[in-house]
């Protein structure tokens, strides 16, 4: 993967912690540190232990933002979204996995273009024809009604919606669907690879 490959995957996904980097480049962890080191003596990414115990995580620079493409700035993810950040990075590693053909839509690139306002998924997979909204959930379960207009807001603009729930979540997102008669909507664990990639 070429660095402006890097910064643009970086960019689209907001930050990323070193051992998600090195499983999209499909290389070692030993490797993705290199890739990192190098990345950040040319300016274009910072790199931090965010909290105690897990992997660095890194980000985009002014400048690693401008090489990247993207026309989004860069941000130091706050500590608070790095669960999700986690999660949606997991989600995009097994799409490109099962569908390596799909084209991944970013969050940041939804935001832009719809905005704040109003309900939006978390990506969106292009396959073919077809659009895919993504949306994440994790630990906080919304009231049944929010959810349920969410999610039948997506299915209103999307071919399909996919969830991807962790497995505190799993049974409760269930119970939802089983209220309901939705056949566009398709439930998926978020699935923990492994902290080192293949050699």
């Amino acid at each position: 993967m070429a660095d402006s490959e890097l910064l643009r995957l970086i960019a689209e996904q907001y930050a990323m912690p070193i051992d998600q980097l090195g499983r999209f480049a499909d290389v070692h962890e030993t490797k993705a540190a290199e890739l990192v080191d190098e990345l950040t003596r040319l300016g274009y990414v910072e790199k931090r232990a965010l909290l105690a115990g897990q992997p660095e995580w890194i980000w985009l620079t002014k400048r690693g933002a401008d090489r990247s493409g993207t026309r989004f700035g860069g941000m130091r993810p706050e500590a608070g979204s790095l669960e999700r950040i986690r999660a949606l990075n997991e989600v995009r590693l097994q799409v490109v996995r099962r569908a390596p053909g799909a084209r991944w839509i970013s969050g940041r690139s939804i935001l832009r273009d719809q905005g704040r306002h109003g309900f939006r998924p978390h990506a969106v997979i292009e396959i073919e024809k077809q659009r895919h909204a993504i949306s994440i959930r994790l630990g906080h379960i919304r009231a049944h009604e929010s959810e349920a207009d969410f999610l039948e807001t997506l299915m209103a603009r999307y071919d399909a919606v996919v969830v991807f729930v962790t497995p505190r979540r799993l049974a409760p997102q269930r119970r939802l669907a089983d209220e309901h008669d939705w056949p566009k909507l398709v439930i998926r664990p978020i699935a923990e690879g492994p902290s080192a990639s293949r050699t």
